[in-house]
Parts: structure tokens; C-alpha cells; sequence
């Protein structure tokens, strides 16, 4: 019977003693105009959401996209509100006991998600810590992908901890790298409750243990919690601090007259990221410049130089591949980009699923600009077989950078001076801007070393730069 109008025509149907259902009562007449053909996909026995409908909204989740969206892009999807064959509620109503459902699992479903994975794929690692009730207290994951690229890319790596991606506080913490594109690349990733040593320390254990080594440098910022647990953890590996970050408090710290000198700031700049000189005259720099403006006592430049084979460059140039990362901004825009995929509501499966697509979207770039590197070959502007066996062997991305220094060397570089002790050659080159730098040759050893300390980096340049000389 309707409520709205009091209408009487109603059906009643009821089981007899032999067990058969029967009609009981059947009132035919109703007293209002029956739902009209528009209407009929309002009405609640035709509202309902299908198999693929429950599936699309899951999607939907996982790209970070909310049940009005969600309803707007299946009616795209499908051609008509009438083909939905349910209504904007529906789709809530689906995302809200999902949501009820998970959070009373919450943490039980990420941990067998977990395991389902490991299942289907060995190399899948996973590890988490419960405190009292069986709450998750920390827990950490890498992928076979992840892993395989750890491998290829992560000599360097940075990690810095992000924060409002889920509704229980836990903290993001993801491992970023450098790809051979010059891109981002997420190996690994773990969650704590707390920024203390002992949930640092737990990560990084667990990172070891995937990863099977250790990274030949970490970055982080100062943050004191992190540099203990790198330390004891990870001792083979030099820690660096974020540069960006100790610079940009300089005129905070200062204070006065001199925070807002441009000369005083220029030449700090100057001493600081300059990668031509020695340690030697760095300090002799840095101590003349705090003598100069009256800051040999100030404390925190004080502390800074104590920490400086922490974070001035001239003091890891000798590290492989030490240029690709000296701030932490690559872990900070990694951490822009999930943050955008994610919300502070978000549940562990939720931001999981986030993450996931996250992920895929980055390996997918990946592999598209794999894909033009293989298809294409760029112009050469030398003669140099270096030149053509470089373009052969990097991305286009590096190879384009790896070229202005060959172009460089080929066109600009020249020897002002050789001499020879006890089997070195040594070669005095004179380079753009009238820099002289000292290349040694080791025939016997077969060695090459430079005191611009680029030679770590750019290995097949200054090869090529030998064999330049060499033959002159």
C-alpha cells in the first residue's frame, strides 16, 4: 500500500500446510496513475548496481575518484542516465559500505592483499610489526619491480617521510631514485606510527634485507632520527643532508643587515655548490668568508661546517654517481604526486589501491620513453666514435647531456702541457672559461684519473678525452 496516496491495491502470499505458497489476497483496484515510462529508473526496484558496476566503482577508488564522478563518467561510459540504471545515491551508498566494511578490516585485508601477492609472485616482500589489539604498528613492501630497479638505479637514493595520506596518521615513507631518463622512480615504500630511531631503524632493516645491498649514498634532511638509524643500519652507505634545505635557512639564522646582503649571499652560494675546487680551498673559502663578516663563533654555521662533509658537494665528488641527488626535492615531488592520488580519509586498502595506480602510471611512462629511445637515433655533432657508441648505449634523455660534454671536449678542450713520473702521464687541459684541470694516465694500470672529480660521472667522456690527447 502506498503511504503517499493510501492506496489499497496490494498482493499477499503465504505458505499453506503442504508447504506450496498461495495467494492469500490480491486487491486489483489502486486509486493514482501508474509510474510513468521517465520515471521508471527512479523507482527503487530499478535502482541497483550490477556485477560491473560494483567493479567500476572499485576502479574508481583505486584512480582516487568519488562516487558523484564516478556516477558522471559510467553514464559517459554507458550513453544515457536511462542505461546507469541506478542513481548518484547508489553509487555512495556502494563506496560508503565498502568503506564500512574495510574498516572494521582494515588492517587484516592490507596484510592478505600482502600475501596474496607473495603468493602469486615470490619475489613480492612484505614485512609488518602489531602492537597491542594486533594494530599495525609499521609496516614496509617492495615489489618484484621495484626490486629488479633498485638493482639498476639505486646507487643513490633519497627517502623523506610524508604525511595526511591515510586516515590513522601513519607516516608514507618512500624510497626515491633516479632513473636513466633523469625521472623518478619509486622502489619501495613503508608506513610508521612514529618518526623515531626505532621505526626508522625497523624500516631500513627491512630495506636491506629486500634489496639484498645497500645504497652507496642516502640524502635525507637533518632530521636527527633518520641519521642515527641510517648510521647503524646502513654504515657502508654515505648519508648526505639536503642542501636546498640547509641553504634556504641561511637568512633566517643570520638575522639583521646581513640576511638581506646580496654579496655576502653570492659568495656563500659560490663556496658552497662549487664543484671545481678542492677541500682544501673550500675551507680555506669558507673561513675566510666567516672571518670576513664576523661569524666564526656563530653557532649554527658553526655546526654546519662541523657536518660539512655531510652535505657540501666537494666532499662526495669522488662517490659514483653522487650528482644525481643532492636535495631531497625528487622525494618531495614524489611526494606531491601521491598526496594528490590520495586523501586523509583514505583506508590502508584504499590508499594501497591509490598507490598501486601511482605506480603503474610511473613504470608506464617508463616504458614509453624506453620505447622512443629504442626507436630513434639522434643527431651527431662530432666525429668522435665515443659520440656514436654513446648514442647507442644511454637514453636520449642522457645522451643529450653526455653530448654537450663531448662536444665540449672535442671542440674546446685542449692540452697546454704533458710530463711524465715514474709512469704517469699527466696532462695539463685547458678547457671553456680557461679552466686548467690535471688528467693522469696510468698505462700500466690501465687508469684514468682527473682532478675535477667529473671522471666518476662522466666516465666515457673523459675516456674519450684520453684517447683525444693520446693521440695528439
Amino acid at each position: 500500500m502506498s503511504n503517499r496516496v493510501k492506496c489499497n491495491a496490494r498482493i499477499c502470499i503465504k505458505r499453506d500446510t503442504g508447504g506450496d505458497f498461495v495467494v492469500s489476497i490480491f486487491v486489483e483496484e489502486y486509486t493514482h496513475s501508474m509510474c510513468s515510462r521517465p520515471s521508471n529508473i527512479f523507482m527503487r526496484i530499478n535502482r541497483k548496481l550490477d556485477v560491473a558496476q560494483q567493479a567500476f566503482l572499485a576502479n574508481c577508488i583505486k584512480a582516487n575518484v568519488g562516487g558523484s564522478e564516478g556516477f558522471r563518467l559510467y553514464n559517459e561510459a554507458v550513453g544515457s542516465f536511462a542505461n546507469v540504471g541506478a542513481t548518484t545515491m547508489e553509487f555512495h551508498n556502494f563506496k560508503r559500505d565498502l568503506q564500512s566494511y574495510v574498516d572494521e578490516k582494515d588492517g587484516e585485508m592490507i596484510i592478505a592483499k600482502f600475501r596474496q601477492k607473495r603468493d602469486v609472485c615470490g619475489d613480492f616482500f612484505f614485512n609488518n610489526h602489531l602492537i597491542d589489539e594486533g594494530h599495525l604498528d609499521v609496516f614496509f613492501w617492495a615489489d618484484h619491480v621495484g626490486r629488479q630497479s633498485f638493482m639498476s638505479f639505486g646507487d643513490v637514493i633519497t627517502f623523506d617521510a610524508t604525511y595526511g595520506t591515510n586516515r590513522y596518521s601513519l607516516v608514507f615513507v618512500p624510497f626515491t631514485g633516479v632513473d636513466n631518463h633523469k625521472r623518478c622512480i619509486t622502489f619501495i615504500a613503508g608506513m610508521v606510527t612514529r618518526e623515531d630511531i626505532v621505526s626508522y631503524v625497523w624500516v631500513l632493516e627491512r630495506f636491506k634485507v629486500a634489496m639484498g645491498k645497500s645504497p652507496l649514498c642516502v640524502v635525507t634532511d637533518q632530521d636527527p632520527a633518520m641519521k642515527i638509524a641510517i648510521a647503524r643500519v646502513l654504515p657502508e652507505s654515505q648519508h648526505h643532508y639536503c642542501m636546498w634545505h640547509i641553504m634556504t635557512k641561511v637568512s633566517e639564522k643570520l638575522g639583521g643587515a646581513l640576511a638581506h646582503d646580496e654579496i655576502f649571499c653570492n659568495k656563500l652560494n659560490n663556496i658552497v655548490w662549487n664543484e671545481t675546487i678542492v677541500i682544501s680551498e673550500f675551507e680555506a673559502q669558507w673561513q675566510s668568508l666567516m672571518e670576513k663578516h664576523n661569524l666564526t663563533g656563530h653557532r649554527w654555521f658553526t655546526k654546519l661546517y662541523a657536518e660539512r662533509e655531510f652535505w657540501i658537494p666537494v666532499y662526495f665528488l669522488d662517490l659514483p654517481m653522487s650528482g644525481l641527488l643532492r636535495t631531497t626535492s625528487r622525494s618531495e615531488a614524489e611526494n606531491s604526486v601521491y598526496g594528490k592520488s590520495t586523501r586523509p580519509h583514505c583506508s590502508l586498502v584504499e590508499f594501497y589501491m591509490q598507490f598501486e595506480s601511482v605506480l603503474e602510471t610511473q613504470r608506464h611512462t617508463q616504458d614509453k620513453l624506453n620505447a622512443e629511445s629504442e626507436g630513434s637515433l639522434p643527431e651527431l655533432k662530432t666525429p668522435s666514435a665515443i659520440e656514436r657508441h654513446t648514442a647507442q648505449v644511454f637514453t636520449l634523455t642522457i645522451f643529450y647531456e653526455l653530448q654537450k660534454a663531448i662536444e665540449s671536449t672535442y671542440f674546446y678542450c685542449g692540452v697546454v702541457g704533458i710530463r711524465e713520473d715514474r709512469g704517469v702521464i699527466y696532462y695539463n687541459i685547458r678547457g671553456s672559461h680557461n679552466a686548467t684541470h690535471t688528467a693522469e694516465y696510468n698505462p700500466m694500470g690501465v687508469s684514468e684519473l682527473c682532478n675535477c672529480k667529473l671522471f666518476e660521472r662522466l666516465g666515457l667522456v673523459c675516456q674519450h678525452m684520453f684517447s683525444v690527447f693520446k693521440a695528439a
